[in-house]
């Protein structure tokens, strides 16, 4: 597999890596200036073997905290294949399926075999044009080359590995890979989203500023307006509210060690620290421990337990096993780039009989903005929540609920979302953009909230 890094920062700790289809190379990638604060960006390209790409794969990101996976067309075999590493976190598909030449969930064999038969520079030509690479330059490949590629996807066996996708993304006009296969490849293992009129190349901008979550974003939003938060999040603290009740009707929280991620200004906190909790309890967050003990002093309390500054997807790792007799979280897990990975820590780290309590946000949460801009984080269902609970524990409740705040206009909803830090997925909105939204919500400024909770029990 060749490799380019096209975008970097030496002090960048996380990386997405995009494995890009048969017959590319970085050039049209480059030129779109493809970037992402705080992330480097690799595309990877020009498959060999699956080894080779396992190789050149595993050393690159050798040095990275956490990576990102975006794989396009063909490229999602190659990723599926060697994407395993425990450092990535996030795999998206595009236009593409694990299995690329099959007649059911992928590109039918007569098709493999004819694109193979006619390669020229012409029908390579036609093949960039059908793709909607327009209005770029155009991938330089010799054609011995994509020979030698589409074999070696012709010969990928059909074996899937385990690998999580959190998302895979089809676009309803792809003239190279057939929509109806991919839907075929994807049902009921990842959730799927339709692009309209999209086709086979889309431009990879807005899933990466939508779906990858930049975490030093979110901790200097929720840094900047913590002392605001608590005025503008009232849905947050009913959330934290609904979800006390739900843990305290499974389990005595008196002398119980906790762990709780994303204490924050402590809406959830307030309502548990009065039962006693053993003073080993622990509790993570993006922002500095002294800035949180100062808020929680000015809100008239002081967490007993251990307060500690981290990912907490990445602190979760260094917890020993059996550990803990509760985990709880309200209003945090949305941020989390791999939740499969967490219910699995959660099952390892909770002692026998011990209480799992969450609440998220479903979706449906934030519709609104969506439509309106375009950016909005990916929410679960509750169908795929019960689907990555892993065997050993057992759900208890799994309950949707529905809120909507009006505003009086739509000035004061963009300042509920700056302050309450609720959608935090990119950088600072563009003045048109910002146009856009408040017109959009001129007449009926609303947002609306889906709360999700669950609560487990480990066997």
């Amino acid at each position: 597999m060749h490799y380019r890094l096209i975008s970097h920062n030496p002090n960048n700790r996380h990386l997405i890596f995009i494995f890009l289809g048969w017959a590319m190379d970085p050039v049209p990638f480059e030129e779109s200036g493809l970037k992402k604060s705080g992330f480097d960006i690799v595309v990877g390209y020009h498959y060999e073997s699956i080894e080779d790409a396992r190789s050149v794969f595993e050393k690159l990101i050798a040095n990275y905290q956490e990576v990102s996976v975006i794989a396009w067309s063909y490229g999602v075999a190659i990723a599926d294949r060697i994407a395993d590493n425990p450092k990535v976190v996030c795999r998206i598909a595009i236009n593409g399926t694990p299995t690329p030449v099959n007649n059911e969930t992928g590109i039918p064999e007569r098709y493999q075999n004819l694109t193979l038969r006619m390669l020229s520079d012409v029908n390579l030509a036609k093949f960039y044009q059908s793709t909607g690479l327009v209005d770029v330059p155009l991938p330089h490949r010799l054609l011995d080359d994509l020979k030698d590629e589409l074999k070696l996807f012709s010969n990928i066996d059909n074996n899937l590995s385990n690998t999580a996708w959190k998302k895979a993304y089809i676009s309803e006009c792809d003239a190279i890979f057939p929509p109806k296969n991919q839907i075929n490849a994807w049902n009921g293992k990842t959730r799927v989203e339709m692009i309209k009129d999209g086709r086979h190349y889309v431009p990879f901008d807005k899933i990466i500023e939508n779906d990858i979550i930049d975490k030093q974003l979110v901790a200097k939003r929720f840094s900047e307006n913590v002392e605001f938060y608590e005025s503008h999040a009232s849905i947050q603290r009913a959330i934290a509210v609904r979800l006390n009740e739900l843990w305290s009707a499974l389990q005595d929280i008196s002398g119980q060690k906790v762990l709780e991620l994303g204490i924050g200004t402590g809406f959830l906190t307030r309502g548990y620290i009065t039962n006693n909790i053993n003073n080993q309890s622990v509790a993570v967050d993006l922002i500095e421990t002294t800035t949180l003990a100062d808020v929680h002093d000015k809100k008239g309390f002081k967490y007993p337990g251990k307060l500690v500054c981290d990912d907490a997807e990445h602190y979760l790792d260094s917890l020993e096993d059996n550990s803990f007799d509760a985990i709880v979280s309200a209003s945090t897990i949305q941020w989390f780039n791999d939740l499969p990975r967490f219910f699995k820590n959660v099952k390892r780290i909770l002692k026998s009989g011990g209480v799992g309590a969450v609440a998220t946000f479903a979706e449906g949460t934030f519709a609104e903005l969506k439509e309106a801009s375009e950016r909005s984080l990916i929410y679960p269902t509750s169908d795929y929540l019960k689907s990555i609970v892993p065997e050993g524990l057992t759900i208890v409740d799994l309950i949707t609920d529905e809120f909507k705040i009006e505003f009086a206009n739509s000035r004061q909803l963009l300042s509920h979302i700056k302050e309450t830090g609720v959608n935090a997925v990119g950088s600072p909105t563009l003045p048109g953009q910002t146009r856009r939204i408040l017109s959009y919500f001129e007449a009926n400024p609303h947002l609306t909230y889906r709360p999700l909770y669950l609560t487990i029990i480990k066997q």
